[in-house]
């Protein structure tokens, strides 16, 4: 009986062998992935890979994971259940002395199946495979690279998704990520997709968006998040302004709660005076726009920070002659102007308001008093106006404003004294006589 189990599993393997050279030929051979890539035969290998021995059981795995690496063979998989299945058996042979063969050759093909699908990828976290991928996170284990992608689409995969990353902690995941350089602007981008994709449905999801902004503006995730930024080499730097400038613009609470450090500005600061590429430049002032924008106590920040002054040399220069930085740099100035000592603007408003102080400001007339039309008949423009018919028209018009008597008795007096340019001795003193003298 020994002999004839021996000569069985000697047989299958043999069989699988076979199975798997065909499977590495679909790839290129049209007619062979034709006759094996059909619903009946996936679902027959698949229903095997749950009867077999572990030693069998390796091989029709790796034959499996060719299968999955065709694209045209990814929906054939699908149907046949073979997420379900392939987790099951992740979840079952997670010890064992070919458990790490058999891990690296089921996460390859959730991989291949999951990569770029959010049906599959929600298929795949109603199937159990976030216990997984936190386990292979935790031992960091090589299979990180297949693992963490997985982990990082399902945040933008649906609702469901999102109640599992909840269900296992999938936030926590995202922060720790977050110091990995390789994979840090994955983590960020999915921390981005549950902020967004909670505001988008407001109104549905209301708890849940507290309980994005909850979670993120504790200091352990503040600290992340922070050091994340700060830390962040070059290539990583500039892939990562795109998730937080949208981060900021969604959330106040989580941008104060970032502006509280001086690191974060002394990194703006530092990247829009040393960073050569322009629209690292104009990610950073956007960042810097909408952080002034919501904080509490913006004239705090630019006056610590310096801020007004970095941004009006980029607003003359752009860094390096860019047009977009310096037009961009130009309207964020006003913003930063305000906030900035706003008492100079009122002490230079009082110097003109102000009489008689040294010049500084023009001295205010006092009010004249209002004169009658009878009045200002009776008044002698000689004496008022010192015998110049000018000047008589214009006291006339001062003494008589608002009264028709007052300008008919100037114009008189302008007429007689054109008169009297050519008979200065015959003229009398007084007003009345002029007029009485006019023929």
């Amino acid at each position: 009986m020994g002999n004839r189990g021996a000569s069985s599993t000697d047989m299958k393997m043999k069989i699988i062998q076979i199975l798997l050279v065909f499977s590495q030929v679909s790839q290129s051979d049209i007619h062979v992935r034709n006759a094996l890539g059909t619903r009946k035969v996936i679902r027959r290998l698949l229903r095997a890979c749950e009867l077999l021995e572990p030693e069998c059981l390796v091989q029709m795995l790796k034959a499996v994971k060719h299968l999955s690496m065709n694209a045209t063979l990814l929906d054939v998989l699908q149907n046949a259940n073979a997420i379900e299945i392939l987790i099951r058996i992740l979840d079952e042979q997670s010890s064992g002395p070919h458990s790490t063969e058999m891990s690296n050759h089921i996460f390859q093909t959730c991989y291949n199946l999951c990569r770029l699908n959010k049906t599959r990828q929600e298929e795949a976290a109603q199937a159990g495979i976030l216990p997984c991928l936190k386990r292979v996170i935790e031992t960091s284990s090589p299979l990180k690279q297949f693992a963490l992608p997985i982990l990082c689409d399902l945040a933008s995969a649906g609702k469901s998704c999102r109640t599992f990353l909840w269900q296992h902690d999938g936030f926590s995941m995202y922060l720790k990520l977050l110091e990995d350089p390789y994979f840090q602007v994955s983590a960020l981008e999915s921390i981005l997709s549950c902020i967004s994709d909670a505001y988008l449905r407001l109104k549905r999801l209301q708890d849940e968006t507290a309980r994005v902004e909850d979670e993120l503006t504790k200091p352990a995730a503040v600290d992340a998040l922070l050091r994340c930024f700060v830390t962040a080499k070059a290539n990583s730097f500039e892939n990562l302004l795109d998730p937080f400038l949208k981060i900021t613009r969604l959330s106040a609470p989580i941008t104060i709660s970032m502006t509280k450090s001086s690191a974060f500005f002394k990194r703006i600061i530092d990247r829009l005076g040393h960073n050569s590429k322009a629209v690292v430049r104009l990610n950073l002032l956007r960042v810097l726009r909408t952080v002034c924008e919501v904080h509490p106590n913006r004239a705090m920040l630019v006056e610590k920070y310096g801020l007004l002054g970095v941004v009006e040399r980029l607003s003359r220069s752009g860094g390096d002659g860019a047009v977009l930085v310096r037009e961009l740099a130009r309207e964020i100035v006003p913003t930063l102007k305000p906030g900035l000592k706003p008492a100079l603007g009122k002490a230079k408003g009082n110097t003109s308001e102000t009489p008689g102080k040294n010049g500084g400001g023009l001295a205010l007339a006092p009010k004249r008093m209002r004169r009658t039309a009878s009045e200002a008949s009776a008044t002698p423009l000689r004496s008022a106006s010192g015998g110049d018919p000018i000047a008589a028209i214009r006291d006339a018009g001062r003494s008589g404003s608002g009264s028709a008597g007052g300008i008919s008795t100037a114009r008189l007096a302008a007429s007689n004294a054109r008169h009297s340019r050519q008979k200065l001795g015959d003229i009398t003193w007084q007003a009345t006589d002029g007029l009485g003298g006019r023929r």
